[in-house]
């Protein structure tokens, strides 16, 4: 099962229970609630940005409304939280075009701060459904952050690892790059 991954960087050096959440940015966004009472797979529901209406900053409001322009205004947070949201980000802070390769690719200040403001999106949204269910394990897949680890800021990775820790919550960013969200979750229902 999930207990099986061998590379992973742990965000929170707690216990790990067999109620857990999962969630993945790469292509889309994924999210999965995996418990003894509930295993629900959110990947093809609408997840509206609303979700997050008291928990953004003013940068990440000013964000969200430039998206709300394009897709109006309970838009799906995967608009955000995917290699396109990446994409979309990039356009509002450079008022430019790159793909999501090349922006990973790119050590600049727009691509940093595209970075930093996708991971506090992402980082919202996992705390929004931590609450939500209220499990206090969570595994963090995908392609986006396993490709981009060096974009994930020192001081993103703090802000994450304090929230965990001060929440008691354990949390591991999985960096097996074959092991996808439905991965995770197909293991658990053998685990």
């Amino acid at each position: 099962g999930v207990y099986d991954v061998k590379k992973y960087e742990e965000l929170g050096s707690l216990i790990y229970k067999k109620d857990y959440l999962t969630v993945g940015a790469g292509t889309g966004f994924g999210i999965s609630i995996c418990s003894k009472n509930n295993l629900e797979n959110l990947h093809n529901k609408k997840i509206p940005i609303t979700i997050l209406d008291k928990r953004l900053n003013p940068r990440e409001e000013d964000c969200k409304q430039y998206f709300e322009k394009e897709f109006g205004k309970d838009f799906d947070i995967e608009e955000i939280i995917s290699g396109s949201g990446l994409e979309k980000i990039y356009t509002y802070i450079a008022g430019s075009k790159l793909t999501a390769e090349e922006i990973s690719k790119f050590d600049t200040v727009s691509s940093q701060e595209t970075f930093d403001l996708f991971y506090s999106f992402y980082f919202k949204t996992m705390i929004y459904f931590l609450e939500k269910y209220s499990v206090t394990t969570i595994y963090i897949a995908g392609g986006i952050i396993m490709k981009n680890m060096d974009k994930f800021s020192k001081q993103s990775k703090t802000i994450w690892k304090d929230f965990f820790q001060e929440k008691n919550i354990a949390a591991k960013i999985i960096l097996e790059y074959d092991i996808s969200l439905y991965g995770l979750r197909k293991k658990s229902l053998e685990s």
